[in-house]
């Protein structure tokens, strides 16, 4: 009897395990194989909630700070200021380009009339020259060299500017209205002796009241009443002024009449007083009336 239940328990073991081995084969057949090379997949278990919102809010956070950028780099106050500040001084630099650029173009066309102006004079005082030689109209000879002066400085003015507008030395400016090197400034002008009886006249008393009056006329009709010659360049004989002058020296008159038509200066040559331009009497070794009018003579 316990012969037949042993064997009984042996054989429903044996079916147990082979009922086992058959199900773990049928599970194997219905897993896809897996390519040669590659490790199995691991199943990655879901998200758990919290790690959901935490993902989600970084995202949003990067959406989030590209939008400030955006919005700093156009509404920002600092970032307009600098724009607003930029444009302002792009503005600025036209406006300085085309300045200069005008500038330029004008003193370009200044400097070509100022040479052919030269050329001319040159050519005239040439020609004068040739009488002043012969002994004939000395003055006109003198007055053409006066005019070759100042177109060869109106000339090199020109094209002294010319160099500074176009960034060549700030020495060039300083010497914009210089005079060329040929007319350097010579030694103070000469004093007038005061035992001269133009220096005595000049302390003479005069009142003068006149409306429009020419210049040559005026000269003349002082003349008459302080008994000093006077010669007037024909350039200004025709010049008006109107001047009221009560009780002054004939010194202070001249100066008077000098300060209100700036263009006018008084030479003191010996026996007489030469009413004249400024820029004559610029090269005139002689005292004037104002003393302050600067002396270029050539160079010898």
């Amino acid at each position: 009897m316990k012969t037949l239940q042993s064997r009984f328990t042996i054989i429903t073991l044996m079916a147990l395990a082979l009922a086992s081995i058959s199900g773990a084969s049928f599970a194997q057949e219905n897993v896809p194989p897996t390519p040669l090379g590659v490790s199995p997949t691991v199943p990655v278990p879901p998200l758990s909630p919290p790690m959901v919102e935490a993902t989600e809010a970084m995202e949003q956070t990067m959406k989030s700070l590209d939008k400030l950028l955006e919005d700093a780099l156009r509404n920002n106050p600092k970032i307009a200021l600098a724009e607003s500040k930029l444009q302002q001084a792009q503005v600025e630099l036209r406006a300085a380009q085309m300045e200069v650029a005008e500038q330029l173009t004008k003193l370009h066309r200044d400097s070509d009339l100022f040479r052919k102006e030269m050329e001319n004079a040159k050519a005239r005082l040439e020609e004068q020259m040739k009488f002043a030689n012969a002994g004939v109209m000395p003055l006109r000879a003198n007055m053409a060299s006066e005019e070759l002066l100042r177109k060869k400085l109106e000339l090199d003015g020109a094209l002294s500017q010319m160099k500074f507008l176009a960034g060549q030395g700030q020495g060039a400016f300083l010497r914009t209205f210089a005079p060329p090197k040929a007319f350097a400034p010579s030694t103070p002008r000469p004093a007038l002796k005061e035992d001269s009886p133009i220096a005595k006249a000049l302390k003479t008393p005069i009142t003068l009241t006149f409306e429009d009056l020419e210049v040559g006329e005026l000269s003349r009709m002082i003349s008459e009443w302080t008994g000093v010659n006077f010669v007037t360049d024909e350039d200004i004989q025709d010049l008006p002024i109107t001047v009221t002058l009560t009780d002054l020296t004939l010194k202070q008159t001249l100066l008077a009449i000098s300060d209100l038509k700036s263009s006018l200066c008084f030479v003191i040559r010996p026996g007489y007083i030469l009413c004249t331009t400024r820029e004559r009497a610029q090269t005139i070794n002689a005292p004037t009336i104002p003393e302050d009018i600067p002396l270029f003579l050539p160079h010898r």
